[in-house]
């Protein structure tokens, strides 16, 4: 595709990783990074829909479990229209990664 990345749907951006990178970097670190999945201006309108608590169904604050600093929102339903289709996008990517046990990791 010619299209930068940042202007394709959502699950045309989520395509064009490749996703045995992907898996090896989960498989051995626990995390992979997608770079450039969001524009800054994309992340700027995300995070600034963390004031609006309308568009959240639940708040977790970590303290009141014992879970250290920090807390979550989950997102209410519809969500927006870019978090549904990455979600769509990603969940169809991620769930068939199944995880590997390791024995002796952390002894």
């Amino acid at each position: 595709m010619n299209a930068p990345i940042n202007t394709l749907p959502a699950a045309d951006r989520v395509a064009v990783f490749d996703w045995k990178r992907v898996m090896d970097e989960l498989d051995l670190e626990g995390a992979a990074i997608l770079e450039r999945l969001l524009t800054p201006a994309e992340c700027r309108d995300m995070a600034g829909l963390y004031a609006d608590d309308s568009k959240f169904r639940s708040h977790v604050i970590m303290a009141r479990h014992g879970f250290g600093k920090g807390e979550y929102k989950y997102f209410a339903y519809p969500h927006p229209g870019l978090i549904d289709g990455l979600r769509e996008a990603l969940y169809t990517r991620l769930v068939p990664i199944q995880p590997v046990e390791r024995a002796h990791a952390h002894r």
